[in-house]
This record gives structure tokens, C-alpha cells and sequence, in this order.
């Protein structure tokens, strides 16, 4: 009740001033502040403020709304409270699991860059041997394997930038390279893959 939210019994809280109802200073400086703009503005004027009395639930709502009195010079004030505590609460457990959600992706994105990393440095070495191999003109008879090892290096280091890519597009900073390939060639390449495997 509105009686509760400043600490007194129902009932309690009709024809009572401001100094008589003995609530805390910071609460009643804020109500006198809220009321005193809805009498100069002629507007309802809503607020939320944290509560320091027992009685009265941890979170509530005020609006004041001006009433005008036949007769009477002064601007008067009604005003509704509303117990707004589950909704604070739930958001705040929102707000938890939000900034949980953040932290497990900044998590992830800094172990998919310590993996891929990880995963690519063991690979280079073995890409340049292959490579200068390949430029040596090696017989007939390995050529066949080396230059499947070198494909197979190629698309390990290719998966392992699709992986990066992943984080990226959680965050929104994939990137697009286009480039035009031979699908003759693609499929080939597919089929000795499934071939060799």
C-alpha cells in the first residue's frame, strides 16, 4: 500500500504532512522535488526509487498526477504506488545473465584465437618444406604425394581461418573475399581428398 511504502500502517497515511510521516530525508526530498514538477508543469510525472523503510517492499513506482480543487487556488497532487520489486529483480537477473553471456563469448573468442593460432604455427614449416620441394622437380613417384600433402596442409590452414570466422560473425566482422576458382578443379580437388582419405 502507499501507507507501507513510507512505513506506516493502511489507513495510516491520509491527512498527514510531510514532516509528520517522519520517512527518510533523501525519500521525502525526492518526493517533494517530484511533486513540486508536477505542479509546475500541470503533467504527470512518474518515478522509481529504492526503499529504505521495512515495511514497505525494496522497489516501488510513483506517479503523481495535478488535481485541480473547485474553489481552491492550490494545485494538488494524487498519487498511485506500485510495488515494482519481481520487476526490478527480474531484470536485474536479466542484466546478470546478459553481461554472463557477454563474458562466456569474449571467452570463447579468445580461445578460438589462442587455437587457431596454435593449430596454424606446427602447419607453416611444414608447408614451406613441402613447397620447396615442389620446386626442386622431385621424380614421378612422390610428386603425386606431395603435392597431396601440400593441398591437405592448405586446407587444414583454410579450416582453421573458417574457425576464426566463426567469432567474427558472432561479433559481426566477417569478411568476404571473393575470388573466381575453377569448379572443375574444386571438384577434382574434392574427389582426390575423399580418394586419399
Amino acid at each position: 500500500s502507499a501507507a507501507g511504502c513510507f512505513g506506516l500502517a493502511a489507513g495510516k497515511l491520509e491527512g498527514r504532512t510531510a514532516k509528520e510521516l517522519h520517512a527518510p530525508t533523501e525519500m521525502m526530498a525526492l518526493w517533494i522535488e517530484r511533486f513540486r514538477e508536477c505542479r509546475s508543469t500541470g503533467r504527470p510525472v512518474r518515478f522509481e526509487y529504492q526503499t529504505v523503510c521495512p515495511s514497505s517492499p525494496n522497489w516501488v513506482a510513483a506517479t503523481l498526477s495535478p488535481m485541480c480543487t473547485p474553489g481552491s487556488e492550490r494545485t494538488l497532487c494524487s498519487f498511485i504506488v506500485e510495488d515494482i520489486t519481481d520487476r526490478k529483480r527480474s531484470d536485474e537477473e536479466l542484466r546478470d545473465a546478459k553481461e554472463l553471456a557477454e563474458a562466456a563469448c569474449q571467452a570463447k573468442d579468445r580461445f578460438l584465437a589462442v587455437l587457431s593460432h596454435e593449430l596454424r604455427t606446427p602447419l607453416n614449416p611444414v608447408l614451406i618444406g613441402v613447397s620447396s620441394i615442389l620446386e626442386s622437380n622431385p621424380g614421378q613417384e612422390v610428386l603425386s604425394t606431395l603435392r597431396m600433402i601440400h593441398r591437405n596442409i592448405e586446407l587444414e590452414a583454410r579450416l582453421i581461418d573458417d574457425l576464426l570466422d566463426l567469432s567474427r560473425f558472432s561479433r559481426g566482422q566477417i569478411r568476404l573475399d571473393l575470388e573466381i576458382i575453377d569448379i572443375h578443379e574444386a571438384i577434382r580437388r574434392s574427389i582426390e581428398i575423399c580418394r586419399d582419405v
